[in-house]
């Protein structure tokens, strides 16, 4: 009993190593043949093989794996019975890429193996689950032993590693050769600190840093945290070499020397300017040799000469808007009119795709289909050239304003006007959610993050700009409201950012621009409204008592005796602008000493009380009003309204609207009795 139970056991064991391997090989087949960025493709085979928990021992066994498995397929295999050395060549590695992936994870190798020795020093021998039992009999019968070959393993990683260098210098365009030189420094550097040659260590350390700073910025959100996950592991070890130079430092401190490290370092600009440059040339060279194009995870091969041609135009026209946004020379104005050029080459790529599209559909259907691909991608950067377009002209436009005129006496120019930058705005937010729809079956949800966090910003921006639209128009009220309303909002974005970890160049820059431009104005825009509202009310009671004080009661004589008043204006005393009782008021109007006062109280509204204190009541229905003054005027005042009114949905997304398919199913045609099955019959529909 115990014997099969130990076999299905081992069965169990057998199954999951299998299933294990064909997983590994799935993902190889999935990569045949592609070149991904070097961090990410060792990240990615990190985190998913034991570095997530530190485990290096199973990663250790996946390099070997992956080893045997490429050199397998390669049929490069060095010999089993009699070992025949075979090393990759340049030329190798130029034909295919996969001789590069067996450089490189024979690096890792090694230093996993490395680190995993360092794992049981560090532990005295205790290592964690699954760790070498052989490694821990060879420290407990000799630990200086163990520290010796981690050290002959670290070096082999790092000579490794210069092997690759000098591969790739060959075999790949100069902008890919400089990740791998920031990947071999990085590995010199961790054997250098074990050999406590700190000063280079750090030389090496600052010069990767450097470089996959650099490279960060080309990346989009999800690939740019990986590059920051490695810098700041990098940081760890620079502070660590710094420590072991200069002694201890306060926190603050160290990220002063930190920055002043990296802001000193001779090679920081060559190198800078050495990766934006290869970027470039190499950018070109794929776009003179673009053969396929590759959209949501699948490539689609640009068969003929008009594809590659048309394709060729539209990849050169976004390189050069891409680079003319770096450029010393560059104007909104020319680079808005690039973009236009860049939708009218798209128009053409859309035409040349759907003639194509008829014409292989003739051949072939599903080869057909493979076209709404490109038809898509083109729909893509058409969307995404809208995005760019209308935030450079909503953020050229935003510059042109001055803020104090809004307060002043004078009223923008109807092209400086706010309402036109929140047009602008509306259009991003729709070519966005356009965007979503196309990508909603393949989108990643780091991805759907960074949407609903540009959906805010936008959201948060267009409020801001109707909160200027109110004030450009002294409705200073609303003003204040909406631009309180908008400092809320410009908190809760920069708090979803940070909580969902968005850390792209795209998001850092939109959030510093937020901060720098909106937040910076914002109070300033509040307390300017809310002084203008006080100010509002203060000339209306200044109006009122200046009203009041011109105001004269006639006595006659007799027993004729009556008052004759005169005001003016009493409808702006008792009603707003918009024809309603003023509610807020806590003044009454009464007449004492043959004149009318404002008194403290508790009442609603301004209303005339027929007393005179301890003089005799004064029938209000014998006041005289003289002609030339209107007690109350029923008629508001004229007021101008803009020919074209605009109209803001404040409400956005937020409004729920409900769902009506029950509703619409019970208006559905059900279907037919036996006289309409006789009639089908019969030929009629």
């Amino acid at each position: 009993m115990e014997n099969s139970e130990q076999m299905q056991i081992d069965t169990t064991t057998q199954d999951q190593t299998l299933n294990t391997e064909q997983a590994e090989i799935n993902e190889e087949e999935r990569l045949k043949n592609q070149l991904q960025d070097l961090l990410i493709m060792v990240k990615s085979s990190q985190n998913q093989n034991g570095l997530r928990h530190n485990d290096y021992g199973r990663y250790h066994k996946y390099c070997i794996r992956k080893i045997y498995r490429i050199r397998k397929s390669l049929k490069f295999t060095q010999g089993r019975k009699q070992f025949n050395k075979k090393d990759v060549t340049a030329s190798e590695a130029s034909k295919d890429h996969k001789y590069l992936h067996l450089l490189i994870f024979k690096c890792e190798a090694s230093w996993a193996y490395a680190m995993q020795m360092k794992q049981i020093i560090s532990g005295g021998g205790q290592a964690k689950v699954g760790a070498d039992p052989n490694l821990q009999q060879m420290f407990s019968r000799n630990p200086n032993r163990v520290k010796y070959h981690a050290r002959k393993r670290l070096q082999k990683a790092f000579t490794s590693s210069k092997y690759l260098l000098k591969v790739s210098e060959d075999s790949l365009d100069a902008y890919r050769q400089k990740e791998v030189e920031a990947y071999v420094s990085s590995m010199q550097a961790v054997y250098q600190m074990d050999v406590k040659d700190y000063q280079s260590a750090l030389d090496n350390l600052l010069k990767s840093k450097i470089i996959y700073e650099k490279i960060s910025q080309f990346k989009d959100s999800l690939e740019a945290i990986i590059y920051k996950e490695k810098v700041g592991q990098l940081d760890t070890l620079i502070r660590l070499c710094s420590f072991s130079l200069k002694g201890m430092m306060t926190k603050a401190e160290e990220e002063a020397n930190l920055l002043n490290l990296v802001q000193s370092f001779p090679q920081r600009k060559d190198l800078e300017e050495t990766i934006s440059k290869v970027k470039s040339e190499t950018r070109r060279e794929q776009i003179e040799k673009i053969d396929e194009i590759t959209y949501n995870n699948k490539t689609v091969p640009l068969k003929t000469d008009k594809l590659k041609q048309v394709f060729k135009r539209v990849e050169t026209d976004m390189h050069n808007i891409s680079e003319y946004w770096d450029s010393k020379e560059f104007e909104a104005g020319q680079q808005i009119k690039y973009y236009l050029n860049l939708v009218n080459i798209l128009e053409d790529a859309a035409l040349v795709i759907k003639k194509e599209k008829a014409e292989e559909s003739k051949k072939s259907e599903q080869s057909g289909q493979l076209y709404n691909i490109l038809i898509s991608y083109v729909q893509r950067l058409k969307q995404q050239s809208s995005i760019e377009r209308n935030l450079l002209q909503a953020k050229t436009l935003s510059k042109k304003i001055d803020l104090d005129t809004l307060f002043s006496n004078f009223k923008l120019k109807s092209e400086l006007r706010p309402q036109n930058i929140v047009r602008f705005y509306e259009k991003v937010l729709k070519a966005q959610r356009s965007i979503q729809n196309m990508e909603k079956d393949t989108i990643d949800p780091f991805k759907q993050l960074e949407y609903d966090f540009y959906e805010k910003l936008y959201n948060t921006q267009i409020k801001y700009y109707i909160g200027l639209h109110y004030a450009n128009e002294r409705s200073y009220q609303e003003a204040f409201l909406i631009l309180t309303r908008v400092s809320q909002d410009i908190e809760q974005t920069i708090e979803f950012a940070q909580k969902n970890s968005l850390q792209g160049q795209k998001v850092k820059r939109d959030l510093q621009d937020l901060e720098d431009n909106l937040l910076k104005n914002l109070n300033y825009l509040i307390c300017k409204s809310h002084s203008k509202i006080l100010q509002t009310q203060h000339e209306e009671f200044s109006k009122v008592q200046s009203e009041i004080s011109e105001m004269q009661i006639d006595s006659a004589i007799g027993e004729s005796k009556s008052k004759q008043v005169k005001f003016d204006n009493l409808y702006d005393i008792l009603f707003t602008s918009n024809g309603k009782k003023k509610e807020n008021l806590t003044k009454k109007l009464k007449i004492t000493n043959d004149r009318l006062d404002f008194l403290e109280s508790q009442g609603k509204n301004l209303v005339i009380s027929s007393t005179l204190g301890e003089r005799k009541a004064i029938e209000v229905d014998k006041l005289k009003i003289s002609k030339q003054f209107k007690l109350l005027n029923p008629v508001p005042k004229f007021q101008s309204v803009p020919a074209t009114p605009q109209f803001f949905d404040l409400a956005g997304t937020y409004v729920a609207y409900p769902a009506l398919d029950e509703t619409i199913a019970k208006y559905k045609p059900q279907g037919g009795g036996l006289l309409s099955k006789l009639t089908g019959f019969f030929g009629r529909s």
